[in-house]
């Protein structure tokens, strides 16, 4: 009987895997509509009011605002509101 142990098993875990797999699924989701509804393409808008921070931040040597500049350089530019955001106190 120990002979046939491993080979049985080995039935044994494949038919319990068969069964598991033949069933209906429940809910088939589309991968589209839940990443859109997790990440909306439209983007998402934040009420976030920052003040002085970056301007407090720039000040405070944890932005230094050229090098964040050309950062943006290959990107289209540094955009207007940002370098306001950093110089605006």
């Amino acid at each position: 009987m120990e002979k046939y142990a491993t080979p049985l098993s080995i039935i044994g875990a494949g038919i319990i895997i068969a069964i598991s797999f033949s069933g209906s699924p429940t809910q088939k989701i589309n991968a589209d509509s839940l990443q859109e509804s997790v990440l909306p393409s439209d983007g998402v808008t934040l009420p976030v009011t920052w003040g002085d921070l970056g301007a407090n931040l720039a000040e405070a040597g944890a932005i230094e605002p050229a090098k964040l500049e050309a950062l943006y350089k290959d990107r289209g530019g540094f955009p207007p509101e940002y370098k306001k955001m950093i110089e605006e106190n």
